[in-house]
């Protein structure tokens, strides 16, 4: 079974000009203080506009999604994550920024989704195996599932 995801993760009020300058976003709460916006095809696309450049070593962050990034992190703190598992091998990585700032980079990194969200303040909870279990990244396998459900 294979776990595909790539979004922002940060605070709501954050997030929301992401939902202002772009008509494909969908805010979703992940906790009381932080959602996430899945980064679905129609957005990347929407964002990129056909002329972006893929970063060395990503799945999908270009120049203009880490634009977009930290245009965010003017806001508040802002995480970017992006991670692509199938029968327990793959990778993940994040960015992490704030004021336009980065504070964090780990591309194809162990856990690098689990410090970007410790970064955004999320601690485990009992009963929870660590912060994205926490936060139940898990919860739809594939980043096209969020839109549907």
């Amino acid at each position: 079974m294979g776990y595909t995801f790539q979004g922002f993760i940060g605070e709501p009020e954050v997030l929301e000009a992401a939902a202002a300058r772009f008509q494909h976003v969908k805010l979703i709460p992940l906790t009381e203080s932080l959602s996430t916006i899945p980064l679905g095809e129609e957005l990347e696309q929407e964002i990129n506009q056909g002329e972006s450049q893929l970063l060395e070593l990503w799945d999908i962050l270009t120049d203009r999604i880490e634009a977009v990034g930290l245009g965010l992190s003017q806001y508040g703190r802002l995480a970017y994550v992006e991670a692509d598992y199938f029968g327990g091998t793959g990778d993940q990585g994040c960015v992490v920024w704030e004021k336009g700032q980065e504070l964090l980079r780990e591309v194809r990194a162990d856990k690098a989704i689990n410090h970007a969200l410790k970064l955004l303040g999320v601690q485990t909870v009992e009963g929870f195996v660590d912060e994205f279990d926490t936060v139940d990244m898990g919860r739809h396998r594939r980043v096209e599932s969020w839109f549907t459900k």
